[in-house]
């Protein structure tokens, strides 16, 4: 399934990416679709993420990319009652 490995993302996968996610496609489905393997898609996603929080920032706005449209779990496994 890695057929892009080490391939940049274009644009209009990017794009597919994006429509894909909005539609709440499952990640298996992303993943063929796209041909990439669900860690890279999962990884362009975290950069995309990024990208718009830099974008928001600099327009001076609170980031609101913010969702999980995988699912997947960033917390740390931890129940919340940590103290510090």
């Amino acid at each position: 399934m890695a057929v892009h490995r080490g391939n940049r993302w274009t644009s209009e996968e990017d794009e597919q990416l994006r429509k894909l996610i909005a539609a709440k496609t499952s990640p298996v489905l992303i993943s063929v679709k796209l041909k990439r393997s669900l860690v890279a898609i999962r990884m362009r996603l975290v950069a995309l993420r990024r990208k718009a929080k830099r974008k928001a920032d600099w327009l001076g706005k609170a980031s609101t990319f913010r969702q999980n449209p995988l699912g997947y779990n960033n917390e740390r496994h931890c129940s919340g009652n940590r103290t510090l």
